[in-house]
């Protein structure tokens, strides 16, 4: 807080010292995710049984500013966006009204946001949007390696061998020491790190992975819509996650699959145990 008091909240933000936070995990793009399914599950709550209990519903509300508080804190632009639609999509499911207002409030603070000029000032620093296109020279790469390497990829774990010949000299500044520290390169883009590394197959993989999720989603969600509430929140709200984690994989690679074990995916292969599990469950009654 210092900082602000003598520098002013611009060059706090420049700064960088609340932008990128991401607490014990050290890393801000995976609290970005965590929140991402966090969040959509913490608002479906809202609208099941909790809502009747005043204290359970307090505590839900406080745990979702909090969330929210958080995701601002570790500026994942990409798990924003994800959060975003994620949760409009649950909302939208559970209940129309509610939807319309979410929508509305965000539409108006679009509105806001275009025509005063100090607030889109302040988010364009905090979003870090002058440096957005900086993505462009890791999806080019990931693209040309592709073409050098069309049918069977360059081999899983090997994106980085191959990516420092694909990138323009001018791009030499975001290699300095400081910017290794989050880990290897890849394409901030989870088709593209698939394809480049494994091909057609690789490519094919990637995509058949979330037609499964979806299709099992929907298909349970059918099932329990007029059964269990809970179920049905539980499902809902992992289907707008899984809408939203596909969005975000655009942007990233991590948080879905990872060669040969489960590590930031965690999170979200357990949401599509419980919708597998929920399918496998009614299933079972339907036949019987």
């Amino acid at each position: 807080m210092i900082d602000v008091y003598n520098t002013g909240f611009v060059l706090f933000l420049i700064e960088g010292t609340i932008v990128r936070y991401g607490g014990i995990y050290e890393n801000p793009n995976y609290v970005g995710l965590l929140l991402l399914i966090t969040i959509p599950i913490n608002i479906a709550l809202l609208f099941g049984k909790y809502k009747e209990t005043h204290p359970a519903k307090i505590g839900l509300l406080l745990l979702l500013v909090i969330s929210v508080i958080l995701l601002l804190i570790s500026n994942s632009r990409s798990s924003m966006i994800g959060t975003l639609v994620a949760s409009a999509v649950t909302i939208a499911f559970i209940n129309r009204k509610v939807f319309v207002r979410f929508i509305s409030i965000l539409a108006l603070s679009l509105v806001i946001l275009f025509f005063v000029s100090e607030i889109q000032d302040y988010l364009s620093l905090f979003l870090r949007l002058e440096r957005a296109g900086n993505r462009e020279y890791f999806w080019n790469a990931g693209l040309e390696i592709i073409s050098d390497h069309p049918y069977f990829g360059v081999g899983p774990e090997l994106f980085d061998r191959y990516f420092f010949t694909h990138m323009p000299s001018l791009a030499n500044q975001l290699y300095e020491s400081s910017v290794w520290s989050v880990g290897r390169p890849h394409p901030h883009n989870f088709f593209l790190l698939f394809a480049a590394e494994n091909g057609v197959m690789g490519f094919l993989s990637a995509i058949c992975f979330f037609i499964l999720f979806f299709y099992f989603a929907i298909k349970t969600l059918s099932i329990v819509k007029h059964k269990k509430l809970d179920e049905y929140l539980i499902v809902v709200s992992s289907l707008g996650i899984g809408i939203g984690i596909l969005i975000r994989s655009f942007f990233e690679v991590t948080g879905i699959i990872t060669y040969g074990f489960i590590t930031r995916d965690l999170p979200f292969w357990i949401l599509f145990i419980i919708i597998l599990h929920i399918n496998k469950k009614y299933s079972y009654s339907i036949q019987e």
